[in-house]
């Protein structure tokens, strides 16, 4: 097996580690690549939302949305908000509440969006918002350092 390959396999069990510490079910990346969002990793999600979110338009759904406000998107209930911008296939996810986070770059674009799904319906406080926030940047690090996903350009400190 090659280096790159180990390294991914790393990146993954990472990630599965992060999203875990933070009480996820599931989770994934998306990069900004030109106008659309490229999914780079997912764990814990069905094929058939795979599928559906390899590639995300500008604001499309909850990373399109969080792209384009440079906001986190939340719900407290995937299956039931019909106010958040939760694409139909997005509640095939066996979650209940769920943030994507935006990652900025130096010149203050969004880079990259991190998608967090949770089992409960407890919202975020502002706490529970801070460890997202912390962990989507860690996370895309991670990524960019393992050669996860293409590197983008410099992230904010």
């Amino acid at each position: 097996m090659n280096t790159a390959k180990l390294e991914n396999m790393k990146f993954i069990e990472d990630f599965k580690t992060g999203l875990k510490s933070l009480g996820c079910i599931s989770g994934c990346i998306h990069i900004r690549k030109y106008n659309e969002l490229e999914l780079k990793a997912q764990v814990g999600l069905p094929r058939s939302v795979v599928s559906l979110i390899t590639s995300i338009p500008k604001g499309k759904g909850m990373a399109g949305q969080a792209w384009v406000r440079r906001k986190p998107i939340m719900t407290c209930n995937l299956k039931t908000d019909h106010e958040a911008p939760i694409e139909p296939g997005a509640r095939e996810v066996d979650a209940r509440s769920a943030v994507a986070i935006p990652v900025t770059d130096q010149e203050g674009e969004v880079a990259a969006v991190v998608g967090f799904a949770f089992g409960d319906e407890l919202g975020f406080d502002e706490l529970r918002l801070a460890q997202c926030e912390v962990a989507a940047r860690r996370i895309v690090r991670m990524a960019i350092r393992s050669e996860a996903i293409d590197s983008i350009p410099s992230l904010e400190s």
